[in-house]
């Protein structure tokens, strides 16, 4: 009975560790605070993203997924960094290599 117990709480809290992996998007053209700062403001209104890392020396924007929401998409993701005025190069989601596609603050989105 235990050991089904043990089964079925990794079969439930599996999903959910994935989804709290980080996602990182290689962002093309970032280079000043104002830059960090639209996109900072894009995500914020995103339910899917908890929080956000910008590293300007790197041009990453890094994702903190929110707990329980439906994981935000690549596209959509593609889609915002687009709306900022920027472009994007890669996403990468936890320990999974660079998608090709087309830490200066961390904020949660929501109190």
């Amino acid at each position: 009975m235990r050991l089904i117990l043990a089964l079925l709480a990794l079969l439930v809290s599996a999903p959910a560790l994935a989804q709290d992996e980080a996602i990182v998007v290689h962002v093309r053209g970032m280079v000043c605070d104002f830059c960090a700062q639209a996109l900072e403001k894009v995500f914020a209104k995103e339910a899917a993203v908890e929080g956000v890392a910008i590293d300007l020396s790197a041009e990453t924007v890094t994702l903190t997924p929110a707990p329980g929401a439906a994981p935000i998409t690549d596209a959509r993701i593609e889609e915002l960094v687009t709306w900022g005025g920027y472009d994007v190069e890669s996403i990468e989601r936890g320990t999974a290599g660079p998608r090709p596609s087309g830490a200066s603050a961390l904020w949660p989105s929501r109190p």
